[in-house]
């Protein structure tokens, strides 16, 4: 990862499936994991301990400036509305956007939608699901099943009769079938996988030289 020419930062493994794809299709297939950058995971409990600032300043935290100083960061905005309660970002987000958006070579993407499987079509998670009615997941929508005193009430318990899932699974059975066009309507998702790619390639033009 020091040789990358970035490192992009996802929570995990599902998660570096959508990017993947998504960049594939916004690039036509010009950018490639492992060529052109490599994902790597930070787990969404251990964002409070991360940090990109001075690590001389930040003993305790691991600090992702050490590892690539071209970074680009991915994390769920886990908001619930639009505004009012809910609608505010966690203070360990805050603060790692700050810190990121202070850098040069960085790009941060908080999720405009609850987390990153809210930006999948219906179509796609009622044809995995093989039940329920193709209707796309809303922007702060509870995709998984929460607290016992809200059960019911999520996408995959309301629209697909699901209790459970298994988040590689369904990264793996929906990626391959997502066409730009069905993409693109997902709130803000091509303006941020543009975004990243224009970093993808700023990565690459200055290893290049």
């Amino acid at each position: 990862m020091l040789q990358a020419n970035g490192i992009i930062w996802v929570e995990g493994p599902s998660d570096r499936v959508y990017l993947n794809k998504w960049i594939q299709l916004f690039s036509d297939g010009k950018w490639r994991e492992g060529r052109d950058y490599q994902c790597a995971f930070y787990g969404g409990a251990l964002l409070a301990r991360l940090g990109v600032a001075d690590p001389k300043a930040e003993e305790d935290f691991v600090n992702l400036l050490q590892i690539n100083p071209n970074l680009l960061l991915v994390c769920d905005g886990d908001r619930t509305a639009a505004k009012g309660e809910g609608s505010g970002l966690k203070k360990r987000v805050s603060t790692i956007k700050q810190q990121v958006e202070s850098l040069p070579n960085s790009h941060i993407w908080i999720t405009k939608a609850k987390e990153i499987e809210n930006y999948l079509p219906g179509e796609l998670l009622a044809d995995y699901a093989q039940s329920g009615q193709p209707k796309d997941p809303g922007q702060y929508e509870r995709f998984f099943p929460a607290k016992k005193s809200e059960k019911g009430s999520s996408y995959l318990e309301s629209q697909l009769g699901l209790k459970s899932i298994d988040k590689m699974e369904l990264a793996l059975e929906t990626a391959p079938k997502m066409t730009k066009e069905m993409m693109r309507a997902r709130f803000d998702l091509e303006k941020q996988i543009t975004a990243i790619i224009e970093k993808i390639e700023q990565w690459n033009h200055e290893g290049a030289e």
